[in-house]
């Protein structure tokens, strides 16, 4: 039983990353332990320490400001793209 849920999860897992692109793919993974700890909190009442909390954040805001910065970076690129393609006609 547990060889085929965990081989399940991972198939699963698989899957679902080769759906979205690489950057997502990526900030998905850096949550995959954060998303652990919460669950084993919520589901086994375990104790989350100080130490545990101040990782989640640090994680959780590095993975916000790694988006933010892709999101500004391609509307930067779309703007130089157009200001390029104006040019040229």
């Amino acid at each position: 039983m547990g060889i085929g849920c965990s081989w399940l999860a991972y198939l699963l897992w698989n899957k679902g990353m080769n759906t979205v692109p690489a950057n997502v793919s990526g900030l998905l993974i850096s949550l995959e332990p954060v998303i652990g700890v919460i669950m084993a909190v919520l589901i086994l009442g375990e104790h989350l320490s100080t130490m545990s909390a101040m990782g989640i954040t640090v994680v959780i805001a590095s993975t916000f400001c790694r988006r933010y910065a892709d999101t500004c970076e391609q509307q930067t690129q779309k703007g130089r793209l157009k200001t390029v393609s104006d040019g040229l006609k």
